[in-house]
Formats: structure tokens, sequence, C-alpha cells
């Protein structure tokens, strides 16, 4: 359904957006001496696309009255989760298979760095709807919440319909260490997978508004797994696969190198706007994994980094927890400034309040991280 906010000359203001984002990006572009295939700027060059193609997407196709504003860049919102559920499982298991965890253990230091910044957004939207638009919500509503668990996505009624996904990531959280086997994390991945499947094939009461959402991103998290089970170097032995992707990517002629940039380029663009969305879930997960895997093909294989991606990636989650109601039911920038500058100025804006979450956040999680460690004899 489209949105309220009125927005004039739709195609012209996407131009001028897409233009100010392509001068941004050579601008911070540098050339990148890294030889590994996926070090920790691309997996944040990854974030920055994928809390892009969220924002956008919201914004695009359920904040203003015109979908052709951010068209094409508004296409890929569930490109973006994805994104974010394959970084998630391949970052998780690499950290397990180099440092392998308790589950007690993996909870107190993973769960520290999802709900600290959650509570901090979900306890805020709280008390300023109280405040400044006199909406409250049920206790019974605000401890479900407090939990992570959002059994709805109502973009209208939800104190953030996009927290939808703090509950799916739970899910893989809560289960991965339960499963995890070192020695055979593509097992772990294929039992995950399947039960991500049984859960939306059985679709309990507790969570039938949402599962049309989950069905559709039940492979990225396992996919991610493999990708790291696949790409795992140990410290003390090799990795065929990785060794010889990485002198592929180091030593590849300049044609074959732009011609393999091209490929994963036009897959992804392909496969993004052909996404299958309003068909069946099968081909609407298939284009989004498609889309996903070649834009992690494109961003592991060019030889440069794109630092605005990086800045915008370091604060991703920050940006996911905080954009939907602050331009639905806070703008007061789009109402007064031309499309393109206000989108601009929300993604400005949303990093900045970014980065002072992390500035508080952070200290707080290192404090409750120590205090919650078992005192050693």
């Amino acid at each position: 359904m489209p949105g309220t906010i009125i927005i004039t000359n739709a195609v012209l203001q996407t131009w001028l957006l897409i233009a100010a984002m392509i001068i941004a990006l050579t601008l911070s572009a540098r050339h990148t001496t890294a030889n590994t295939l996926l070090p920790i700027g691309v997996t944040q060059e990854l974030k920055g696309v994928a809390i892009l193609a969220v924002v956008f997407g919201h914004i695009g196709y359920f904040l203003v009255d015109d979908n052709r504003f951010l068209f094409p860049l508004s296409i890929g919102a569930g490109v973006g989760v994805n994104i974010f559920l394959l970084l998630s499982g391949y970052g998780l298991t690499l950290g397990l298979l180099n440092k392998p965890l308790p589950a007690l253990e993996f909870y107190r230091r993973r769960m520290i760095k999802i709900f600290i910044p959650f509570w901090c957004a979900l306890i805020a939207f709280f008390v300023l709807d109280a405040l400044v638009l006199h909406r409250t919500y049920s206790s019974t509503y605000i401890v479900r919440s407090l939990f992570g668990f959002f059994p709805r996505a109502d973009m209208a009624d939800d104190i953030n319909s996009v927290f939808w996904y703090i509950t799916w990531i739970l899910f893989y959280y809560l289960l991965l260490p339960l499963l995890f086997m070192p020695r055979r994390p593509w097992l772990t991945a294929l039992l995950l997978y399947l039960s991500g499947e049984a859960l939306v094939r059985w679709n309990p009461p507790a969570i039938e508004l949402v599962t049309r959402l989950y069905q559709v991103h039940t492979v990225a998290f396992p996919l991610g797994m493999v990708l790291a089970w696949l790409l795992y170097e140990p410290k003390n032995g090799s990795n065929t696969i990785a060794a010889k992707l990485k002198a592929l990517k180091c030593e590849m002629p300049s044609v074959p190198y732009y011609l393999i940039l091209l490929v994963f380029t036009a897959i992804a663009a392909y496969c993004a706007y052909f996404n299958g969305i309003g068909e069946s879930i099968q081909k609407e997960q298939l284009m989004s994994i498609l889309t996903t895997l070649a834009l992690l093909g494109l961003f592991a294989v060019k030889r440069f980094e794109l630092r605005l991606f990086s800045l915008i990636g370091v604060y991703s989650y920050e940006m996911y927890l905080l954009h939907w109601p602050i331009v639905s039911r806070y703008d007061v920038i789009y109402s007064h400034l031309p499309a393109a500058l206000a989108t601009i100025v929300y993604i400005a804006l949303f990093l900045a309040m970014g980065w002072c979450i992390q500035k508080f956040t952070a200290p707080m999680s290192v404090w409750i991280d120590s205090k919650s460690k078992p005192v050693q004899q």
C-alpha cells in the first residue's frame, strides 16, 4: 500500500539521489591490497548495501505515495535481509570454528550484542510514543517485546514492524550452539535449515501473521554457515578451496577480472528486478538468494573498497532498529525538503544516531559481559 507522504517529481528525485550516491561512492573508493576473500571491510560494505536496500524499500513502497520514488533502489529489501542473515551465519560459524563455546557462554556473549542496542531503541520508542503521540501499549505487548518476540509486522500498530527480524534471528541464535558440530558445520547448517522449514510449515498460531516473512528467509543463515565451512582456514592447516580462490583473486588478468565483475553485476541486477515477489515463495526466495550470492561474489572479487558502504555498514544494525518509526511516525524532513535531499539527510541522521547508540551501548555491553563471567577459583 502506498504511504501518505506526497512526492513530487518522483523520477527526477530518484535520479538526483542516484547521482549523489554515485559521486559519494566514487569519492570514497580506494584501492585495497587485502588478499583475503572476505575481509572485515567487505562484510561491512555488504552490510551497508543491505541496510540501504532495506531503508529504500520501506520508504519507496510503504512511506511515500509514488512507488516510482527510489525505484529501482527500493526493490531489494528482502535481499538486504538475506545479506544480514547470510553474514550472521558466516560470522558466527567462523567464530565457533576458531573458538568453540559452550551454549551458555555463546548466549552470554552474543545475546548482549543483539539485546543491548535493541532494548535502547525499543524503550526509546515506547517512551516517545507515549510522550509525543500519546500512544500506549499493553503490558503484555511490552513484556513480549522486551524478550524479542514479535508475532506480527503491522506497520501501523506495532512499535516497530521491522522487529519481526529480531525474532527470526533469535531463532537461529538459540539453536546454533545446541546443534553446532565443529567437525561437521555443514550438518549443523542442514539441521538449522530443516528446523526453519519445519517451523514455517507447522505455522503455529503464535507466528501465523509473520510466517510469510519467515518463509522467504529460511536459506540465507544456513547458507552462510556452509560458506564459512568451505572457506574456513584453520590456524594449523590449510584450505585448498580458500587458497585457490585467493590466488585467483590476486592473480587474475584484467580482462577476466572485469568480465567477472560484469557478470556478477548482471546476475544481481536481473535477479533483483525479476524477484518473484507476488509469485511463489520458492521463486521469491531463490531469486533473492541468487541476488545475495551475486553481490557477495561481486564484493569479494573487486580490488577496491567503497568506504561509504563500509561506514554505513558499521552502524547498519542500529540503523535497522531505528529507521522505520522515525520516518513513518516522526517525519519532519520529507515534509520540508525535496525527496532526494530528505533521503540523504535521513541516512546521515541514522548514521549519527547509530554512532551515539554504539558509544553508549559498547561500554555497557563490556561491563555486563565482565559482570556475568564466572568467577575463577
